[in-house]
């Protein structure tokens, strides 16, 4: 069921189940693959923060994380984004910052955080 707390986004959802379990499911909207722009890792920055505070109060024992697509996990980054990233070096620094606090934050999570990898990734 989703989460009553969780904030909507556009690329990702989180449901919990009664065993305790997040499902964390990237789900690239209007994409035939999931990448990660720097919007999707936005979102996932949220929703982690959110999901280490259910971790903290006991409300999910560990966390899931899956693709919504049938044609595998993740491709990789948005390429669309590479021509903004390279003219610009501080964007170039900020877009690398936000994925790194994303994808520590899940390596820090207070509960186990896996991922079900099923085709490319």
């Amino acid at each position: 069921m989703p989460h009553p707390q969780m904030p909507q986004c556009k690329h990702w959802r989180f449901e919990t189940d009664v065993e305790k379990l997040g499902w964390l499911t990237i789900d690239v909207a209007g994409a035939s693959v999931n990448t990660i722009s720097r919007e999707a890792t936005a979102e996932l920055e949220t929703l982690v923060t959110h999901i280490e505070d259910m971790a903290q109060s006991g409300e999910i024992i560990g966390v899931i994380l899956l693709s919504g697509k049938d044609s595998g996990f993740i491709a990789g980054a948005d390429i669309s984004e590479f021509d903004t990233v390279r003219r610009d070096a501080a964007t170039a620094r900020v877009y690398e910052g936000t994925n790194s606090a994303a994808f520590a934050a899940i390596r820090t999570c207070a509960v186990p955080v896996i991922a079900a990898i099923r085709g490319i990734c």
